[in-house]
């Protein structure tokens, strides 16, 4: 599947710029602003009604060490995950996190209407997708 995003739970087939290729969706992905800042920092901002979400993302400051640092505004009570692709045609796979160069690592947030800012390791960023992911549970 080079060249198209699958998705894992219904097996939909995407190009990259997010039209419907093959699969049981109706229709293909919606698009949102981008920006970068022509140094390190890249911003995707959903506009409304979808929660006001953005992602900003930057090089760690120096007491992090190698990699990057994911800020964006928490919903209280949901839980958040940072995923990993390494192609798009992937799925994706759950990276851990830390909350502060001291702190525990983690693999999953729960949001408190605050912003959040994560702390992503650096193996494997250069040529890998990151994505903040919101994880939803049964029942």
């Amino acid at each position: 599947a080079r060249g198209a995003s699958v998705c894992p739970c219904h097996g939909s087939r995407f190009g990259l710029d997010g039209t419907r290729l093959s699969g049981p969706a109706p229709e293909g992905l919606a698009t949102f602003p981008v920006s970068y800042d022509g140094v390190d920092g890249l911003c995707v901002e959903l506009p409304e009604p979808a929660l006001r979400f953005r992602v900003t993302v930057a090089p760690a400051e120096p007491a992090w060490g190698r990699g990057v640092l994911l800020e964006f505004p928490t919903v209280a009570g949901v839980r958040y995950e940072v995923r990993r692709q390494r192609r798009l045609e992937e799925p994706g796979e759950v990276v851990a996190f830390q909350l502060s160069p001291e702190g525990p690592t983690l693999g999953e947030l729960e949001g408190d209407g605050g912003t959040a800012r994560l702390y992503v390791a650096g193996e494997g960023l250069a040529v890998a997708f990151l994505s903040v992911a919101v994880k939803v549970q049964e029942g």
